[in-house]
């Protein structure tokens, strides 16, 4: 498997950067794979960005088309990126990202689903309510024993 290109997201000028990504295997096997997607208006981590993703049914060796799970227009915020995955005491999987409305306001967001990535609760911000500028490395959420 090493040095097989398995899914080449290469950028366009439609979409010129694509970064900062997180897989989480579903219930059935699939593979979900979700990243930050960059308009063209822009590269920098301030650029418009849209969490997209893509599903994998033969154990990572293709991915189907992308489309996008959350908008950043849906957030009313300039950019959403930083996605990390996590599977959710009750089962749930639980999609962690970072929404920028200010050059010092990024927050962190949660979007939980129960029926393995079809459909999407509504953001709930978590972490903290602070207005600052918060950054959130993939992956490395984890869920307290109190839940």
């Amino acid at each position: 498997m090493f040095g097989k290109v398995i899914c080449d997201l290469t950028p366009s000028p439609e979409n010129n950067r694509n970064s900062e990504g997180a897989f989480i295997t579903l219930k059935n096997g699939n593979i979900m794979f979700a990243y930050s997607r960059y308009g063209g208006e822009g590269d920098d981590d301030g650029a418009a960005a849209d969490i997209y993703a893509s599903v994998s049914s033969d154990g990572g060796e293709s991915f189907g088309e992308p489309y996008p799970l959350i908008t950043h227009t849906e957030m009313n915020a300039d950019n959403i990126m930083s996605a990390s995955f996590m599977r959710m005491a009750n089962g749930d999987i639980g999609l962690f990202f970072l929404a920028k409305t200010e050059i010092v306001n990024c927050l962190c967001y949660l979007i939980r689903s129960s029926d393995e990535g079809k459909t999407w609760s509504e953001p709930t911000m978590c972490i903290t309510d602070e207005v600052a500028y918060f950054v959130l490395n993939n992956d490395r959420v984890i869920q307290l024993k109190d839940g």
